[in-house]
């Protein structure tokens, strides 16, 4: 219920911090609760709160860490968090962290053209002359 909750408030852009932290209180490996704060966090543009849970749940979806309630789509919840990821980086001026997160974006999702042209175009931003 928590989840469910956290991400309508999160995708309405409502605040969501109370009810995650409430949420992780009871089940501390919630990834779910995690995600729907990233997305709150990516709306509010609170991009130093987008790298702490993106670390999170990226370590999570590289460990294979499940939690017990809600399925974690570990794929699904790294390109989100790398896009999220991305976005603030861009966003606070670090080219070549962004180019990072969209690097591994790119690897992670071959077939994305979407992904691909973003880390070409950040790419070509950081080293002029290619």
């Amino acid at each position: 219920m928590y989840c469910e909750v956290a991400f309508r408030r999160a995708l309405d852009g409502r605040p969501v911090d109370d009810l995650v932290a409430e949420g992780l209180g009871l089940d501390p490996g919630c990834q779910a609760l995690r995600a729907a704060a990233l997305v709150a966090a990516r709306r509010e543009g609170r991009w130093g709160r987008v790298e702490e849970l993106a670390d999170v749940l990226l370590s999570a979806a590289r460990s294979g860490t499940r939690d017990g309630i809600v399925s974690f789509d570990g794929v699904y919840w790294s390109t989100v968090s790398l896009r999220a990821v991305a976005e603030g980086r861009r966003e606070r001026g670090d080219a070549a962290g962004a180019l990072t997160a969209l690097e591994e974006l790119a690897r992670l999702e071959p077939g994305d053209a979407e992904s691909r042209s973003k880390a070409a175009a950040a790419r070509a931003l950081i080293t002029p002359g290619r």
